[in-house]
């Protein structure tokens, strides 16, 4: 599908957008604001929405100021209103308007977007039985600046895979080269994946990947739900109001 090419619903094999362009060179769904959509089927039997030309430019400052027809896909997302990043928008999941938390998303770009809105931070696991669960630390999620080495606090929860992010409300982040947790070892070091630990948690979505069954401290894990190692996980956030 040409990078030019305006489209609000198209389904075909490629990266679905809806009311945005699709940059294939990058891989972008390119938003723009249109009104009054027309509905055409193309010459492959395919449904498109034709829309207007005249356009105004939407700088969405996160996922859930997409359109509620947007397809999942990576957008470009303005969190304070100026500087912009790639991101993947998980438009599916429980409602969608979903920010992915990974790739370019540093501490620094969770800072700047939950200091603006009431969020919900959800975490997502897997097992390698393909068996699935998350916890949702759903009120008034927030990442603090750099100053506060990135504190974070959230209060309640919700989910199927326990409360494994209990004991990190109110922790500093730590990695490998910034022992900002409470145990007497470094658990950033020690479980060699950065964290907000406490001493050292019952939960890193940021250790190293092990073969199916592993234990110890050195793995991706959530103990509340899994003491062996997870398959895949994900961290995403969106506005709970």
């Amino acid at each position: 599908m040409p990078s030019s090419v305006a489209c609000a619903c198209v389904c075909s094999m490629v990266q679905q957008c809806c009311s945005t362009s699709y940059e294939t060179a990058s891989g972008r769904c390119i938003l723009n604001k249109r009104t009054s959509p027309e509905t055409e089927t193309a010459d492959n039997s395919n449904v498109m929405m034709k829309i207007p030309d005249s356009i105004s430019n939407h700088q969405p400052k996160d996922c859930s100021d997409l359109p509620p027809c947007t397809k999942s896909g990576v957008f470009e997302i303005y969190p304070d209103g100026t500087n912009k990043i790639d991101l993947y928008c998980d438009m599916d999941t429980a409602g969608g308007g979903w920010t992915v938390a990974v790739g370019p998303m540093g501490n620094d770009n969770l800072h700047i977007l939950t200091k603006a809105r009431n969020y919900v931070m959800r975490f997502e696991m897997q097992d390698f039985e393909n068996n699935t669960a998350y916890a949702e630390e759903y009120q008034s999620f927030r990442v603090n600046n750099e100053a506060s080495k990135y504190t974070v606090s959230f209060t309640g929860y919700m989910g199927t895979a326990g409360n494994g992010f209990e004991n990190n409300n109110g922790m500093k982040f730590t990695t490998r080269d910034r022992d900002n947790d409470l145990h007497m070892y470094h658990c950033g070091l020690g479980q060699q994946g950065a964290w907000w630990y406490n001493a050292c948690s019952q939960s890193t979505l940021n250790g190293i990947y092990k073969p199916e069954g592993t234990t110890g401290a050195k793995i991706i894990y959530w103990k509340t739900w899994r003491n062996t190692t997870l398959k895949a996980t994900g961290m995403k956030i969106r506005p709970i109001n």
